[in-house]
């Protein structure tokens, strides 16, 4: 019983935090996404607004990705945006900018169809989850010369968080915040 007490105390502390975490997306942005160019984009270190509809890019023939060890389907993938010109001589923003295709569970249609667009809207997550060592190592290859460190990392369809869901969040940390308190001390167990 002492273990589901923790888990109790753990679940809610990672949900009050997936509140804060969605709340700093929350506001730094607004529930309309504002069209931007891809260099603009990546020539601002300050977004003022992180939910975007990032257009006049095309995709880097290489990117990285993340799969199942045990299936090798593909869950997740990083795409380099470069700016659109001349094929011979394939330019990059100031700031690199990835976008980042996420709930894959091998459907490779989806990443398909992601590759087709001519815009991309999402959230930019570079402040809650930059690239890791492992991706930035992959992605300096297909990206050389860049300060990946800077990257925008722009989450292609992910949703605006709501305040609705932000106040969920929260409120259900709490509550087993509270159950494993009560639990804890005040039981008689």
């Amino acid at each position: 019983m002492a273990n589901l007490r923790f888990v109790l105390l753990l679940l809610g502390v990672m949900l009050c935090f997936n509140s804060w975490r969605e709340f700093s997306l929350y506001s730094t942005g607004t529930s309309e996404p504002e069209i931007i160019q891809l260099d603009a984009l990546g020539s601002n270190e300050d977004i003022s607004n992180i939910h975007l509809t990032v257009t006049d890019f095309i995709f880097a023939d290489e990117y990285v990705f993340e799969e199942e060890e045990d299936t090798g389907k593909v869950t997740r993938a990083w795409i380099p945006l470069l700016l659109e010109g001349d094929m011979q001589e394939l330019k990059q923003p100031k700031f690199p900018v990835v976008a980042r295709v996420s709930g894959l569970k091998g459907n490779e249609q989806k990443l398909q169809s992601v590759f087709q667009r001519h815009q991309l809207t999402g959230v930019v997550v570079s402040n809650i989850a930059g690239l890791k060592s492992d991706e930035k190592k992959l992605m300096s290859t297909i990206v050389p010369g860049s300060d990946l460190s800077k990257a925008v990392i722009f989450d292609v369809d992910r949703s605006f968080p709501t305040a609705g869901s932000i106040a969920g969040f929260f409120f259900g940390g709490l509550a087993l915040i509270g159950v494993f308190v009560w639990w804890q001390f005040f039981s008689g167990r």
